[in-house]
């Protein structure tokens, strides 16, 4: 017997199905092939292919995280009053009481952002770039673009590379704990607790070292 005409879907459809597929199979086996994504999505891997050319998963992740910067913008738009006031050259004239709770608020967005819009993990792994998937330099691009953000709210610290580095490898350190806590290796409460140590330790020590 003859296998069943494929019903015929717009090809955006066709890219969300493979998209959402793609999330399911990489949030259990990041190193999951185009194969296992097709078998997910209930497609051949030729027909994959072919809404995703250039060979490999590359491309998939490309996709992928491009919806995952789409989300950036929005969540800068409403954090950026809680990242005002935990604005590193502010850091040292709040008491030490009101500067955690500066960090905490930061903290704490960040982590409701991660939790409600990215499903995936990865994205925050070192290993994030893909051959073929250009993530490397879209990463360094994002990363980047906050800490410029960062650093236009504290004019202090404006055209120095030595504060964008150590923000820069803040960041990394950051992006590791969110992959953590998303794949469940670390639990809310102690990333926390983490990230607010390490936050406070670079605002109040490394930041202003660093601008002397």
């Amino acid at each position: 017997m003859s296998e069943p005409a494929r019903k015929r879907q717009s090809p955006e459809f066709r890219r969300r199905q493979i998209l959402d597929a793609a999330r399911d199979v990489l949030l259990k086996d990041p190193d999951a092939s185009v194969q296992d994504i097709a078998d997910a999505a209930g497609l051949t891997r030729q027909l994959v292919g072919i809404y995703f050319p250039g060979g490999g998963t590359g491309p998939i992740f490309a996709a992928l995280f491009e919806d995952f910067a789409a989300t950036i913008p929005n969540f800068l738009s409403e954090g950026i009053e809680a990242i005002e006031i935990g604005r590193p050259d502010q850091a040292v004239r709040l008491d030490q009481e009101a500067l955690r709770e500066a960090i905490a608020t930061v903290i704490n967005a960040f982590f409701d952002w991660a939790e409600g819009e990215v499903r995936e993990p990865w994205i925050f792994s070192s290993g994030r770039d893909r051959p073929g998937s250009g993530i490397g330099a879209r990463w360094d691009s994002v990363q980047g673009s906050f800490a410029d953000t960062l650093i236009a709210l504290s004019p202090n610290f404006a055209g120095s590379p030595k504060i964008r580095i150590a923000l820069l490898i803040e960041q990394e350190g950051f992006a590791s704990l969110l992959e953590k806590l998303l794949t469940g290796a670390v639990s809310r409460d102690d990333a926390f607790r983490i990230a607010t140590e390490r936050f406070f330790a670079l605002y109040t020590v490394v930041l202003p070292a660093l601008a002397d």
